[in-house]
């Protein structure tokens, strides 16, 4: 700072107060500004100081008395209207913080500080293309400004322009290597990649840094449980909320983990005591609104949702998961509309499909309209909802299915005059598409309207008969078994563990007489029986022929063969029952939407029984219902 008085007495106490400012010592330079001030009251170094040190302090509003006096002083000066702007935004008084920003800039257009700080008002605006502006034009005027940098990536990661802020961030931690916000960041985009393993690097790089770095602790935390390794991620939420216990991100992760662990009492303390430290904090509403649909608590869940909408009133997940928590009560009527929110989730939206024929809803006749009906998100949903095909060509349609390749030698078999392509193929010309899973709103399904015929799906004549011939040798019941789903990342993972059980529970099944088993079993998970053989184990005799099964036309064909399919909540149940072949369904208790509560039937799938948990994650009286079943349904006697 220059100064601009004669009187030596006050420069020189001026001058103590800028060197303690400079070397950190708030109190003192406090102290002495304000002796320059009393002496001096229009002094414009000892205003534009103090309010600079009444900023740095957090004490905002007194800031903003000094450096208004300084703007007066001296309005030329763009280094007091940008501190003053930076009080403001400070206060969210962000109109007035731009206008701060604007006087600066006109004064010194490439003073890059204010250019950063003017983006970042605009994107806590919402106002996203504005602040990007704004930062590029930081980076034009100082390419080296590693703030900068890391502002550039957060705001090109908020738009999914993951590459560029990628970009961004290696640019930041290329200028500062030591820059432990940069490595988070960079973390956060190779998350949001779904590259898991890279993440959990660059935020360890992050908390070697800064130890005491309480975001990246959380974010750690967060990237383990997509990992499974829910120990190490609730260790991390812990060592955040030991360090900063009014942090109110850690006290969600850590929510998130424990729901993930089935520990759900806990799990919405941590709810509670987030929002309890932030009450418009809708995320953590989304969150709790989870467990409680999880705890059956179904009404505490809906008012929870509600909340979170309120909160943020564009906020696709809760609006999706107040849709789920409504079919699974059976209000179909109100939870059909709210599920379409599921193409703005993160989980989907980069699988909505864009074109330029408009998706059809029910609204409007479609005779002599050619219809594209397309597959979405498991084979299981698109052998549950092509049900619907045969309804939309019944309207007069023209029906173009769009599915899995592995899937469509088996949709050959649906009754109706239909055009199969595979999905990533060429399409052909249409007027309009709907989503499978968007055809129960289109004809306004509810519980009682659900097209449910025994059989919509048939095996191939040919594969059936050459199934018959290798089961031929064995008498008595001939039961498929499935126990487990797939073995994904992240939340579907966690999913894939909730719904399977290990295959040594079948154990319970090993004394009844005239049952075959046989493996449906596909995947990872199929690689338990021979471990389990190994290791000598006195459960029943599967018989395993899935080395001979190579798409679900070969699968329906076995199953053709059988006389009862016992699975887990899977597609290969969907299958079954769409044969129309007797299902039991062994069903966790946080069960899907689609099996309704309470219900040991489904009014989807009329040869379908649920076997359900009684609590979470206890397989073994689910198991014992199925074995006094097949010995009812054998008349046999326990060997």
């Amino acid at each position: 700072m220059s100064f601009r008085t004669g009187h030596e007495p006050t420069a020189h106490l001026l001058q103590q107060a800028i060197f303690s400012h400079r070397q950190g010592n708030l109190a003192k330079a406090r102290e002495q500004y304000g002796q320059v001030l009393a002496l001096q009251p229009g002094n414009f170094d000892a205003l534009q100081g103090a309010g600079i040190l009444y900023g740095q302090a957090g004490r905002f509003q007194e800031a903003l008395g000094f450096l208004a006096q300084a703007c007066q002083v001296q309005p030329r000066s763009f280094i007091s209207h940008y501190h003053y702007g930076l009080a403001l935004q400070e206060l969210r008084r962000y109109e007035e913080a731009l206008s701060c920003y604007d006087e600066a800039l006109a004064l010194k257009a490439d003073f890059a500080p204010a250019h950063l700080n003017r983006g970042n008002v605009l994107k806590d605006m919402q106002r996203i293309d504005e602040a990007l502006v704004c930062y590029k034009k930081a980076v034009f005027f100082a390419p080296n400004y590693t703030e900068v940098q890391l502002s550039l990536g957060n705001v090109l990661q908020g738009m999914r322009h993951y590459r560029d802020a990628l970009a961004s961030f290696n640019r930041a931690i290329a200028l500062k290597p030591d820059f432990a916000e940069a490595h988070n960041s960079r973390a956060n985009v190779l998350k949001d990649l779904y590259r898991y393993d890279e993440a959990l690097s660059n935020f360890s790089q992050a908390l070697l840094l800064n130890p005491k770095y309480v975001k990246a602790l959380n974010n750690r935390g967060n990237v383990l449980r997509c990992l499974q390794r829910f120990g190490m991620a609730l260790a991390d939420c812990n060592n955040a909320i030991a360090l900063q216990p009014d942090f109110a991100e850690a006290h969600n992760s850590r929510g998130a983990v424990l729901d993930d662990l089935q520990r759900y009492d806990e799990a919405l303390v941590s709810f509670n005591e987030a929002l309890a430290l932030q009450p418009d904090f809708a995320e953590a509403y989304n969150n709790r609104a989870v467990v409680l649909r999880e705890m059956r608590c179904c009404e505490e869940a809906l008012s929870s949702y509600d909340r979170a909408i309120a909160l943020k009133p564009e906020y696709a997940d809760a609006y999706n998961g107040k849709g789920l928590l409504l079919l699974l009560t059976g209000n179909f009527q109100d939870g059909w509309p709210l599920y379409e929110w599921r193409w703005r989730t993160n989980q989907l939206r980069d699988a909505a499909r864009q074109w330029r024929q408009p998706r059809w809803q029910g609204e409007r006749p479609i005779t002599d309209k050619v219809i594209l009906l397309h597959a979405e998100q498991g084979f299981g949903d698109t052998i549950q909802f092509i049900r619907y095909a045969a309804k939309v060509e019944a309207l007069g349609a023209k029906v173009i299915v769009e599915a899995p390749v592995s899937l469509l030698p088996l949709l050959q078999s649906l009754q109706g005059n239909f055009s199969l392509v595979a999905q990533g193929g060429a399409l052909p010309d249409f007027d309009l598409h709907c989503p499978l899973m968007s055809l129960p709103l289109a004809f306004g399904t509810t519980v009682e309207t659900i097209p449910a015929d025994r059989a919509y799906l048939s095996a191939d004549p040919r594969l059936s008969a050459g199934w018959a011939e290798r089961l031929e040798g064995y008498e008595g019941l001939k039961v498929g078994l499935v126990w487990a789903g797939g073995l994904r990342p992240g939340q579907a993972g966690i999913l894939d563990r909730r719904r399977s059980l290990p295959l040594s529970s079948f154990a319970l099944l090993a004394d009844i007489a005239d049952v075959n088993f046989f493996s449906l079993q596909i995947g990872p998970p199929s690689a338990q029986l021979a471990e389990l053989r190994q290791a000598r184990w006195d459960g029943p005799e599967i018989v395993d022929f899935t080395d001979h099964i190579h798409d679900w036309a070969d699968t329906a064909a076995l199953v053709d063969n059988l006389d009862l399919v016992i699975s887990c909540d899977t597609s290969t149940a969907h299958l079954a029952a769409a044969l129309g072949k007797p299902t039991w369904i062994l069903n966790r208790y946080d069960t899907c939407w689609r099996w309704l509560l309470e219900r040991e039937d489904s009014p989807w799938y009329p040869t379908v029984r649920l076997f359900r948990q009684t609590r979470h994650g206890d397989w073994i009286p689910v198991l014992d219902r199925v074995r006094a079943e097949l010995l009812r349904l054998t008349g046999a006697r326990p060997t």
